[in-house]
């Protein structure tokens, strides 16, 4: 284990996080964080920067050297916990791309692909993340190329927007209409129809929050 594996894991204890929340984070699994911590994979990219990322000064300094201690003030911790970010941040992973098309299909991969600026409606929340959109099934409200921000725990409302995963982990984004007894039922507006999805197919229902155009 290197010092920068030695210092992801004191600095996740010294913030109260699990190997979860901080994976979320940084657009990673729970298991890829545990392996990383462990030594027994390699540090990602982004990770041995993650110094600079929380603005600690010393970074040649030996980890008891380091501007972390168990006595640090409450305030800065629940600072830093809270992962606030600031316009000039691209943390906000952008977990796969978004078919448009009624049989259209989403990749969350483990790790993000990118990452986007956040917007003001998502800061501070952990597991928000952002898809690309392909096809046009959602035209004029959406269009190819656009990227889509994705709130984890709204729940939708009729008229609202929405990730729809499936199992299979086959997505897609349409405009959300109800939730009936047995079906998710949901508006595709190119061509324009209906669309009734059985319940046991659906694995996830995500609000849209925002968008950015190509």
């Amino acid at each position: 284990m290197n010092s920068t594996n030695e210092f992801l894991t004191r600095y996740r204890k010294q913030l109260g996080l699990t190997q979860k929340q901080l994976g979320m984070h940084f657009g990673l699994s729970e298991t890829t964080v545990q392996q990383i911590e462990n030594g027994k994979r390699p540090v990602p990219h982004k990770l041995k920067h993650i110094r600079t990322k929380l603005l600690i000064k010393n970074q040649s300094a030996p980890l008891e050297r380091q501007n972390i201690s168990t006595s640090a003030p409450q305030k800065e911790i629940q600072k830093s916990k809270s992962i606030h970010s600031t316009a000039s941040q691209r943390d906000l992973p952008i977990l796969g791309r978004a078919q448009g098309g009624t049989d259209g299909n989403i990749i969350m991969n483990d790790t993000a692909i990118d990452w986007t600026m956040r917007p003001a409606n998502l800061r501070g929340v952990s597991a928000a993340f952002a898809v690309f959109v392909t096809g046009d099934s959602m035209m004029p409200r959406y269009q190819e190329g656009d990227l889509v921000y994705v709130h984890p725990d709204l729940q939708p409302h009729r008229g609202k927007y929405v990730l729809v995963e499936l199992k299979g982990h086959k997505g897609f984004i349409k405009q959300f209409i109800k939730w009936s007894e047995n079906e998710l039922i949901l508006k595709q507006f190119n061509p324009e129809e209906e669309i009734r999805i059985s319940k046991e197919e659906v694995l996830h229902v995500k609000l849209i929050v925002g968008q950015k155009g190509r």
